[in-house]
């Protein structure tokens, strides 16, 4: 299994070279929803360049939900949803692969 740190470590290296490109997009206050923040490392690096009036994690992954709270517990404007988006109205189970920390 992979470990969160393995995941960012990759995760760093392919996705968090847009932060730059999402900053110019942003103005200081804005309110900036992450839909699938996986751990929280894009808003991390994103909140590190800005200041966000508020942030927004959705993450229906369990162990990646609890990474984010875990990163940003005690910051005021940070809210966290443990929820999936879909096209149908309810509640529904998926695999989650132990084996593939992210992607999935």
């Amino acid at each position: 299994m992979v470990s969160i740190q393995e995941f960012e470590e990759t995760f760093e290296q392919y996705m968090c070279g847009s932060v730059d490109t999402m900053v110019s997009c942003l103005n200081e206050g804005d309110v900036f929803v992450d839909i699938g923040a996986n751990t929280g490392l894009l808003s991390m690096r994103l909140m590190e360049k800005i200041k966000l009036g508020k942030l927004i994690l959705i993450e229906p992954i369990k162990p990646y939900y609890e990474e984010c709270k875990r990163k940003f517990e005690g910051n005021d404007i940070v809210e966290f949803e443990n929820i999936g988006f879909s096209d149908v109205s309810g509640v529904k189970k998926f695999l989650c692969s132990e084996l593939n920390l992210g992607y999935n």
